[in-house]
């Protein structure tokens, strides 16, 4: 029998892959765009799970692409269950996923 899907862990690992893929964009430089944006995904991450952390590498294609899953996953969801923050969560991905695609970094 498999193991239910746990929908947030998932999107906490997608949050933790795109937080890496940004701080490879941001090519080590602390003031760059794109390692803040990563220190917004990582606090979205511990956001919804406060025990989080990177779990195993995943192919990451892009910034995008990574928080498109995360969504993707908080979408799957079940709502009664889950916290009552999480749409809260949820909007802040929408938000870094539309800054994202603003700066054009879906390569």
């Amino acid at each position: 029998m498999q193991q239910p899907i746990d929908w947030v862990d998932e999107a906490v690992q997608s949050l933790h892959a795109a937080a890496d893929r940004a701080d490879r964009l941001g090519s080590a430089d602390v003031f760059s765009t794109w390692a803040a944006m990563a220190d917004q995904i990582r606090l979205v991450a511990y956001g919804l799970d406060p025990l989080s952390g990177p779990g195993r590498p995943r192919p990451s294609p892009s910034v995008g692409d990574c928080l498109t899953a995360a969504l993707e996953a908080l979408d799957r969801v079940d709502p009664l269950p889950t916290p009552s923050d999480l749409p809260l969560w949820e909007w802040h991905v929408r938000e870094i996923r539309d800054l994202v695609d603003r700066l054009g970094a879906l390569p």
